[in-house]
């Protein structure tokens, strides 16, 4: 009797003790590695998968942003068979990875699944999602592993904004219609910096480089004055979105109109000269052109005085 009870506590004792009871299996995860590269550069980032047993094969699709990121190569791990992957259709920014697998037998911690070679084709900063979805994870028995975890990684371009050029250019006129042949070109942005535009003197065109982002920005307005002799124009421009990713504005013509009071070079005198006569005013800008009274300043008064010629007309 008492040789059964040591039997029975003994018993008891062993199925208490910690770590005796079987260890539950962890869930298999398959990661991918983050990455980042240079703007048109490559780098590698390795598919594996955590906690596995009895690995037969996979079938992964790896999803990405084709503006930032593009799927140049892969390698599937030779231990599970020949490499099936496409990514024929990478500018899609899908591709699918996988080998075909006949008597493949893998258990580990970490197992290597795939390597792929990643270009950057975004900008400095960009970042996008490697999306993993697990299609397939068949063990030796050809049945899924359930349940599984994906774990996405990330892609980032490195290096620093390039400077973005902004060309400004055009032709200068005189009010007739004719070649203005070297003028004097000025231009300034809404912060007051003012550049002088290359010109030659055997021709009408100006040119000017500026650096998109850090002298002039999109929407921002570019205020001209063009002299020649003794006349004078002003003009402004806002910068679209467009000019912006075009690196330049379209050709900005700039007329120097004889006619005191022809702000628009239109070689008329209207109300639309009187409107941009007080807009000047206002803003306390100064032309020739708009000074009919010649007090040296732009002033309602020359704007009044130019509507009623507009008017008279």
């Amino acid at each position: 009797m008492k040789i059964c009870q040591v039997l029975f506590v003994t018993v008891v004792i062993a199925v208490c003790l910690p770590g005796t009871l079987p260890a539950a299996s962890a869930e298999p995860t398959i990661i991918i590695a983050n990455a980042s590269a240079d703007p048109g550069l490559t780098t590698t980032a390795e598919i594996r998968c955590h906690n596995v047993e009895h690995l037969l094969g996979f079938t992964i699709t790896l999803g990405y942003d084709p503006d930032v990121v593009m799927v140049v190569g892969e390698e599937t791990n030779p231990e599970f068979g020949m490499d099936m992957s496409v990514i024929s259709n990478n500018k899609t920014g899908d591709v699918v990875l996988g080998p075909l697998s006949i008597d493949a037998d893998v258990t580990g911690d970490d197992v290597w699944l795939a390597t792929v070679t990643l270009r950057a084709d975004g900008n400095p900063g960009d970042v996008g999602v490697l999306n993993i979805t697990t299609d397939a994870l068949i063990d030796t028995a050809n049945d899924q592993i359930e349940p599984r975890t994906d774990i996405d990684g990330a892609f980032v371009v490195a290096g620093s904004a390039a400077p973005k050029p902004f060309l400004v250019s055009g032709f200068v006129f005189h009010g007739d219609g004719s070649e203005c042949n070297g003028p004097i070109v000025s231009m300034s942005n809404q912060s007051g910096v003012q550049w002088q535009a290359t010109t030659n003197d055997g021709c009408n065109y100006y040119w000017l480089l500026l650096t998109a982002g850090t002298d002039i920005d999109c929407c921002e307005t570019m205020r001209f004055s063009a002299l020649h002799g003794d006349g004078s124009a002003s003009a402004k421009y806002t910068v679209t979105p467009e000019d912006v990713r075009n690196g330049g504005s379209r050709l900005f013509n700039i007329t120097i109109g004889s006619l005191p009071g022809d702000l628009n070079g239109d070689c008329e005198i209207t109300s639309e000269d009187a409107l941009l006569t007080l807009q000047m005013a206002v803003e306390g800008e100064y032309s020739q052109i708009a000074d009919v009274n010649r007090d040296d300043q732009v002033t309602s008064l020359d704007a009044l005085m130019i509507l009623y010629e507009a008017a008279n007309r």
